[in-house]
C-alpha cells in the first residue's frame, strides 16, 4: 500500500504527460517505485538524494535506461539535469534549498525555451 501522496501525484503526472520528471529527496524509494511503475515507457525519471535509505542500484536494474539517480546536493545535482516537465520537491525544505531549487528548475527550462514545471512541493509552507 502506497502512502497517500503517491496516489495524489498520480493524476497529476498522467494528465501532464510527462516525459521527464525529477524527483528531490527519495528516502526509501518507494515514490520513486511508484512513479516509475506507472509512468509511461518513455518517461525517466532523475532522482536526487544524497543519503538514499535504499540501494539506487535496484531501481537501476528493475528500471534501466528511466531511472538516473543522482546521488548529491539537490542545488548541485539540478545544474546537470535537462528541463523538467514535472518536479517532485521533498528533500531538504529550508527556505534556502527550496527557493533555490525552484530557481534551478525554472533556468533549466528557459534554457531550453520549455515552460516551468509542474512544481509538486511537499512539507513546505
Amino acid at each position: 500500500m502506497f502512502p497517500f501522496w503517491d496516489l495524489a501525484i498520480a493524476p497529476i503526472m498522467t494528465a501532464s504527460g510527462a516525459n521527464r520528471i525529477v524527483e528531490i529527496g527519495a528516502l526509501r524509494g518507494e515514490t520513486t517505485a511508484f512513479m516509475l511503475e506507472n509512468l509511461g515507457p518513455d518517461a525517466e525519471l532523475h532522482v536526487i538524494d544524497p543519503v538514499p535509505v535504499f540501494d539506487p542500484t535496484e531501481h537501476e536494474e528493475r528500471f534501466p535506461g528511466r531511472y538516473i539517480f543522482h546521488r548529491a546536493l539537490s542545488i548541485d545535482a539540478l545544474t546537470r539535469i535537462p528541463a523538467a516537465d514535472v518536479a517532485l520537491i521533498d528533500g531538504d525544505h529550508n527556505w534556502y534549498t527550496v527557493y533555490n531549487e525552484c530557481r534551478l528548475l525554472g533556468e533549466a527550462a528557459e534554457q531550453e525555451a520549455r515552460p516551468l514545471p509542474i512544481l509538486i512541493l511537499h512539507d513546505v509552507l
